[in-house]
């Protein structure tokens, strides 16, 4: 099959098959292809990973003491001390920023940038439909409208030709995600989002002028 008449039903039925025919030992197992009994893993065969995955969440001993300090003096919130201040200063300087906002989590500064960018009533952000629930609640809680642009089904990354297909006199922001490990096509996502940028000042410098 070609990706163009790849579809996900067909992704899921052919995947049913598969799985059904290592199952039942009329095919070889992913982790016994190159030769063997062709066993899955749980059947006795020889699984595809032999160590164990590391451990979550990664800690580093060398930054107990720093942050053991910060709690101990109670001051690790905004309104109180430099901590936050001092680690914006210098994670915007790692970004090359001219300043940064640090947030308590993923959904409010998801807030904080739609927020940013006044979007609210009426306006329309294209988002993925394979996310989060917080990328959907935070546009609704903008009193704007979520609108989806399909996945890539390959990797289940929103897809740029989709995005496109999308916008409407209404679209105000894009909101991408990176899923499972892998980052979508920014490149053409930020192009696809100047150029909507780009009516949008166009737009606005044709009323001004109407007005003048």
């Amino acid at each position: 099959m070609t990706k163009s008449d790849f579809t996900r039903r067909q992704f899921l039925a052919t995947s049913a098959g598969t799985f059904t025919a290592v199952a039942s030992g009329a095919v070889p197992a992913y982790a016994n292809a190159g030769g063997g009994a062709g066993k899955c893993a749980i059947l006795g065969g020889k699984p595809v990973r032999a160590k164990p995955f590391p451990g979550w969440p990664v800690w580093d001993k060398s930054a107990e003491e720093s942050v053991l300090g910060v709690l101990r003096s109670g001051r690790w919130f905004r309104g109180s001390g430099t901590t936050v201040s001092q680690f914006e200063a210098k994670y915007a300087a790692l970004l090359g920023a001219r300043r940064c906002v640090c947030t308590v989590n993923g959904t409010n500064a998801l807030l904080t940038a739609l927020h940013v960018l006044d979007i609210g009533v009426g306006d329309e952000v294209i988002v993925s439909p394979y996310t989060f629930i917080a990328t959907y609640n935070v546009v609704l809680n903008s009193v704007a409208l979520p609108v989806l642009a399909d996945t890539d089904p390959e990797t289940f990354l929103i897809d740029p030709d989709k995005i496109e297909e999308r916008i409407a006199e209404n679209t105000r922001a894009i909101l991408p995600v990176h899923i499972l490990g892998l980052p979508a096509n920014m490149d053409k996502i930020n192009a696809i989002a100047n150029a909507i940028e780009k009516v949008y000042e166009n737009r606005d410098d044709l009323a001004k002028s109407q007005k003048s």
